[in-house]
């Protein structure tokens, strides 16, 4: 064994030593002699022997006071990932406790994913899954993703940007929901440097030129603090702690303001030994100083949703500078530095689904919606949500405190009382006024619902919620009328198509006989068949041709049935029905006259591009670019070929359509005219502008534009390009 690896090993055992009453070290060596032997001869980027990061993520698990069982977990985590070994393996040698901790651990790898963020959502899906079994898995991850932030150097520059957004976006807030705020902080700061590393340094230096003068100003506030609680006789541990880089530097950008405009670079703790005296300390604060406004928050009898205490306020300072101060006792600083790993309750492996108080409210939810949130993409939003979202505490009528997102609405309360309560929900009272579903929730408000049993959630209600709880309700809703909806519609269709032959569709489906064309079909049940039937993905008579006989169907009148025919005769009825319609330019090959045409909005054809139609029932020819990555997953029987019509002079304007292009671009005064007037300048025209800035120091600037044809796309695309400053232009498809 390596020795500095065996040294660090034993300052590991120190650490555990001062907090485990009993640790079982012969259990912690084994795991890491065999975790040595599982890597040996593999070495990470920087060219150091692998062991050297499961070992550093055992101390950050040994920082977080976590049991022999988390350690071990953490020396072994990725042996399963990286090596031949076997969760059975690590079963039999080191408990069934560590052996499910690793397999929480690691990854999903021998699934196909279409994208990395697939991969990206399902792995967090194992990962939320397993914490909510036993939250020391999550601990365990957290230390794995900080030690690798912490030696980020070594990656390519991709590689860096991807791993700081996941960790800025997923890992950080999880810290902070778990309430481990140096961990949190740390996560922070070291993703910023690679997200935005000018905008870090630049700050950094900034900073560090003030350091002397900035612990000059510590020592002399904590002396006035040492003094005020000394002549009471309070005894209280004071010290002052400059803020995280990112929170500084978030301060910034939303406030618009340089870093010499920010007087409060550093928070002061005053630690006191009861909770009685932490309201005394905050009066000598105001006394001492005048507080500010409106800054003054009591954790105490509110505590935070991950189970954080402690009064803050700002007063108005030293040479009329703001000091922020925050009080709370030993116990709660415990739990402000160590989260839920302070409680020993979760070391030995206590199950979130049976924690009954707030703590882990928001995980149980999170729980609750991956099970019931198939689509990857939507379950990413929906954790990012959870995870992002700051609170305002309400009360209902009861007086039983509620947290919800900040900027929730009546809406957002009622979901979180009960689905059938939102469902139902038609406006609200707050503080005993009646309100609209719109009206935005503040702390302290009291809500009381009003619901009417006719009432049903809209589509537009996802447009008022903020709570993800709020919004996969509503869209369960949405989704289950339209396909009730859909079912009704293909009962219609098959109860018309049947009778035609002598067949009641009651009987068909109460023989079976329905159940066995969607069988053949490679579809679950009837009811799945009347859903896609219903939305139009199946056509009746891939139905029909399944449940009468082939000898009873009429031929056409070429003497051919099944696919070519059925466009044929569908492609007639069409025009039959519809008539003559406006073709906005499309010719339909092998077919007279005019019929309804519709774009597809998945793809957004303009004139000018290859495109191909599909008959789409209910709406005649649905038009996609050839290049439209929907067309793999839609009946080649549908397919019909189309061609742009050739425009005299004057109507290119009926060809005018809404394209949507997304510029990124330095964010820089006066960059948005230079960028319209590049578009302009090509005859385009400007409908929407979104401009949004960016955590790295760029603007995404998304432009929905009314153009002729391609050709003026591509040309208006090229003349922005062209702009100083702008690094990408993308055509936005959907």
């Amino acid at each position: 064994m390596d020795p500095q690896l065996e040294s660090r090993f034993g300052e590991v055992v120190t650490k555990v030593r001062g907090y485990h009453p009993s640790p079982d070290i012969d259990l912690f060596r084994s795991a890491f002699e065999f975790a040595a032997d599982r890597h040996a001869g593999q070495v990470r980027k920087s060219g150091e022997p692998y062991i050297g990061h499961p070992l550093e993520v055992a101390a950050i698990t040994a920082d977080l006071q976590l049991d022999l069982y988390s350690l071990c977990a953490a020396l072994l985590h990725d042996t399963v990932e990286d090596t031949d070994t076997s969760i059975e393996e690590i079963r039999e040698r080191f408990s069934d406790q560590v052996a499910f901790l690793v397999n929480g651990l690691t990854k999903i790898a021998k699934l196909k994913f279409q994208s990395r963020e697939e991969q990206q959502a399902e792995n967090i899906r194992k990962l939320i899954v397993a914490m909510g079994r036993d939250i020391r898995v999550v601990l365990v991850k957290l230390a794995d993703r900080l030690h690798n932030i912490r030696t980020l150097e070594h990656m390519s520059a991709e590689g860096q940007r991807r791993i700081a957004r996941e960790t800025m976006d997923i890992y950080a807030p999880l810290a902070n929901r778990l309430g481990i705020s140096w961990i949190k902080g740390e996560l922070e700061d070291q993703s910023f440097r690679y997200l935005d590393p000018e905008g870090y340094y630049e700050l950094a230096t900034a900073i560090q030129k003030t350091r002397a003068e900035r612990e000059r100003y510590i020592r002399e506030t904590a002396g006035l603090l040492r003094d005020i609680v000394q002549q009471r006789d309070v005894k209280a541990e004071i010290s002052g702690r400059p803020k995280h880089f990112y929170s500084i530097y978030k301060k910034m950008r939303e406030s618009q303001i340089g870093l010499e405009q920010i007087h409060d670079l550093t928070a002061f703790r005053v630690i006191v030994d009861d909770t009685s005296t932490c309201y005394e300390v905050l009066g000598l604060v105001h006394a001492l100083w005048r507080p500010v406004v409106g800054r003054f928050k009591d954790y105490i009898a509110v505590p935070k949703a991950n189970g954080y205490q402690s009064l803050h306020t700002t007063a108005i300072g030293p040479n009329g500078e703001r000091v922020e101060v925050q009080i709370r006792t030993q116990e709660m600083h415990r739990v402000a530095e160590y989260g839920v790993a302070a409680h020993w309750a979760y070391k030995e492996g206590r199950s979130v689904a049976r924690d009954d108080g707030q703590t882990f409210k928001w995980l149980r939810q999170l729980i609750e919606s991956q099970a019931e949130i198939h689509d990857s993409r939507e379950f990413l939003d929906t954790v990012k949500l959870d995870l992002f979202s700051d609170e305002v505490f309400v009360f209902t009528p009861q007086g039983d405190i509620k947290s919800l997102p900040q900027g929730a609405t009546p809406l957002d309360f009622a979901y979180s009382v009960h689905s059938e309560v939102g469902n139902r929900c038609v406006h609200a009272r707050v503080n005993g006024r009646v309100v609209n579903l719109r009206h935005t929730l503040s702390n302290g408000d009291t809500i009381e619902i009003i619901t009417r049993s006719d009432q049903r959630p809209r589509e537009e209600w996802l447009d008022i919620v903020k709570s993800s709880r709020a919004r996969q309700k509503i869209r369960q809703y949405v989704r289950q009328e339209k396909k009730e909806k859909a079912k009704d519609m293909a009962r219609g269709i098959l109860v018309s198509e049947l009778k035609r032959y002598g067949l009641r569709f009651e009987a068909v489906l109460k023989s079976g006989d329905l159940d066995a064309a969607a069988q053949l079909l490679k579809l679950q049940n009837a009811d799945q068949l009347l859903i896609a039937l219903g939305y139009g993905t199946l056509r009746k008579e891939a139905v029909i041709e399944r449940l009468v006989p082939p000898d009873v169907r009429p031929r056409d009148e070429a003497g051919t049935s099944g696919p070519t025919a059925s466009v044929r005769r569908i492609g007639e009825r069409i025009k039959s029905l519809i008539g003559k319609q406006e073709r906005r330019g499309i010719r339909l090959a092998g077919m007279d006259g005019e019929v309804m045409v519709t774009y597809a909005r998945c793809c957004n054809p303009v004139y000018g591009e290859e495109v191909v139609g599909f008959v789409t029932r209910g709406r005649g020819i649905t038009v996609h670019r050839t290049d439209c990555n929907r067309i793999e997953h839609l009946e080649e029987e549908r397919r019909i070929d189309v061609e742009w019509e050739s425009l005299a002079r004057g109507e290119a304007e009926s060809t005018r359509r809404r394209v949507t292009i997304r510029v990124i671009c330095r964010d820089e005064p006066g960059k948005l005219a230079e960028m319209s007037s590049a578009l302009t300048s090509r005859g385009v025209n400007i409908a929407q502008a979104h401009c949004r800035t960016r955590e790295d120091g760029l603007s995404s600037n998304t432009f929905d534009l009314m153009v002729t044809s391609i050709g003026q796309l591509s040309e208006a695309m090229k003349q922005v390009k062209r702009v100083d400053g702008v690094s990408s232009v993308e055509r936005v498809q959907g």
